[in-house]
């Protein structure tokens, strides 16, 4: 680089001079020609205050051939009168641009070729009216040669100037390419510190105003770099930190399946060991569970396993970031839900004894109620209360049974279903069985299409059921009920809607929790248990179904379930 440089800024310089020579060349070969014009001018001026008659003009026929100047005198015709550098007869030079310049008095210095003396000439002349009243021209000549004698004579000094220049000229490139390369060096070793990873402030010299300038900038941004880079640390501590102490596991895979991140907690649950790059094999100490975990890689799923003893929630999502996915194709995160399940089941085993215990009594008081509303001799007042004490109890029956349902659906494992159940066949018992009931509330009840799901047919009548009843209880009067059964792409659908009052968009993710009702008291009018939506949820996560609720206030609900392909279930 330093030798770029020198030859460069030499050779620049070089040029340079050489045409600082070449225009002092010409300027003093202008000026020596504008000198020998002028001397000319001037000594032809002085010839000619010399001369007043014809005797002065003989005194001119002293000079001889080896004089510099070369006097002419033409007299008033044209003809030659004197030459002082040629011996032979002239011709006229009346017509000579000088001597025509001269005698209209606008004298002029000429330069044109003379064939008599066999070389370019400066020729200038003066009209002078001598004492007896002839009128001559005086004209002085000189060869232009002289102007390079003038040239030869400063050319040497302009020789020695151009190589001193010269010579000036390299011990500067070598001077400006050494500062230069000085400067590259130090900006260089400022750019290889901060690839190497050091942001440490970097010394610069004041003297040196641009590199100060450029050292400052570095500065600047090694410190901008090092502050970004303390932060970035820091929040990747504190993000590590945070993994590191969770209760839940988390794991990161690659699109290799092996292990970019894990926390001791998904080692921990997972039962197997941290190695990272390696195999997520190593990270699982369950067969079956691993599995899963690559068979489920690069996807959103979900599922429950067990390991050493202890019940599992495993959530997998797949990242749809381009630029992050190269590095990270699945999160994996585990949870113990060891806990929850058995208080679930605690729970659950509590509602069934409950509601077993529950089943004898309330049964006791049904019928009990029922006979005694057969008498014949009860007061108006008192067939009232009995009557409620009968409906009451019809209620509190069937809210034991979906009690009792909603205990078997939650700790029933799915069923082995081998064939395809009809789900038309089941919808149009249901329209069968609620007829009576949809002809009280003036609703018009129907079902219409065709679909086939392995699901069992108790289960199925349950789902179907649940929801046309809610279609009928929560519809206005001369509404529209309707079952709607489709398949597409594999996958078989029930979608039960109603154009009955609606459902506020706030409520609908609550709707599947147990006896949670919008309006108390309109609930309670229409019959309904509030486990219904519960019940069927429960069902449609046996069989990995999606339910989906939609709704507008005013207007209706559709509620839509949505079977997976067989080869998913």
């Amino acid at each position: 680089m330093k030798k770029k440089i020198f030859l460069t800024v030499a050779l620049l310089g070089i040029a340079v001079s050489l045409l600082v020579f070449a225009a002092g060349l010409l300027a003093v070969s202008m000026s020596s020609k504008n000198t020998v014009r002028d001397r000319l001018t001037a000594e032809t001026k002085l010839a000619c205050a010399l001369i007043r008659d014809r005797d002065d003009v003989e005194l001119l026929k002293k000079f001889d051939g080896s004089n510099v100047y070369r006097i002419t005198v033409i007299g008033e015709t044209g003809d030659v009168l004197l030459e002082t550098d040629v011996r032979e007869q002239m011709e006229n030079h009346l017509s000579r641009e000088e001597v025509a310049a001269a005698m209209k008095d606008c004298p002029k210095v000429v330069e044109r070729y003379s064939s008599s003396a066999h070389k370019k000439m400066f020729y200038y002349a003066e009209k002078i009216t001598l004492s007896d009243g002839e009128t001559i021209v005086v004209r002085l000549s000189l060869p232009t040669g002289i102007v390079g004698g003038y040239v030869e004579l400063i050319l040497p000094v302009f020789v020695v100037l151009l190589l001193i220049v010269i010579g000036l000229s390299f011990e500067s490139s070598g001077r400006i390419a050494t500062s230069v390369t000085k400067k590259f060096e130090c900006v260089s070793e400022s750019v290889k510190s901060l690839s190497d990873g050091d942001y440490k402030p970097i010394e610069a010299d004041s003297r040196d105003p641009e590199l100060y300038s450029v050292m400052c900038g570095i500065n600047g941004l090694n410190a901008d770099i090092a502050r970004h880079l303390e932060r970035e640390e820091s929040d990747r501590r504190k993000f590590e930190i945070v993994l590191e102490n969770m209760d839940r596991g988390v794991a990161a895979l690659d699109k290799d399946d092996n292990v970019v991140f894990a926390n001791k907690s998904a080692a921990t649950l997972l039962g197997g060991a941290i190695r990272k790059g390696e195999n997520a094999v190593y990270l699982v100490g369950d067969a079956s569970v691993y599995e899963k975990i690559i068979k489920n890689s690069g996807k959103n799923a979900d599922f429950e396993c067990e390991i050493l003893g202890k019940e599992l929630f495993v959530a997998m999502k797949s990242i749809d970031d381009e630029l992050l996915k190269k590095e990270i194709s699945t999160i994996i995160m585990v949870s113990d839900v060891t806990a929850e399940k058995s208080a679930a089941r605690q729970k659950s085993e509590f509602f069934a004894n409950a509601s077993h215990e529950l089943k004898t009594p309330v049964t006791a008081i049904m019928g009990l109620s029922e006979l005694l509303l057969q008498k014949d001799d009860l007061g108006e007042s008192v067939r009232k209360k009995i009557a409620t004490v009968y409906s009451e109890s019809v209620r509190m029956s069937e809210l034991i049974s979906d009690m009792l349902r909603l205990s078997d659906v939650e700790r029933g494992d799915k069923p082995q279903i081998s064939t395809d159940v009809d789900l038309r066949k089941i919808a149009d018992d249901v329209v069968s069985v609620l007829s009576v009931k949809a002809e009280q509330k003036h609703v018009s009840l129907f079902a219409e299409g065709t679909a086939f799901a392995k699901i069992d047919k108790t289960d199925a009548r349950e789902l179907i059921e649940n929801l046309a009843s809610n279609a009928i209880n929560y519809n206005k009067e001369n509404g529209e009920a309707k079952i709607m059964l489709s398949e597409e792409d594999g996958k078989a659908a029930i979608a039960v809607s109603d154009t009955g009052i609606g459902i506020e968009q706030q409520h609908i993710p609550h709707l599947y929790e147990r006896f949670y009702r919008v309006d108390k008291s309109r609930s309670r009018g229409s019959g309904g248990t509030g486990l219904g939506l519960a019940i069927v949820k429960h069902i449609c996560m046996r069989y990995g179904a999606t339910l989906k609720i939609e709704s507008t206030f005013g207007q209706g609900t559709t509620v839509t379930i949505t079977f997976p392909e067989a080869s998913e279930q």
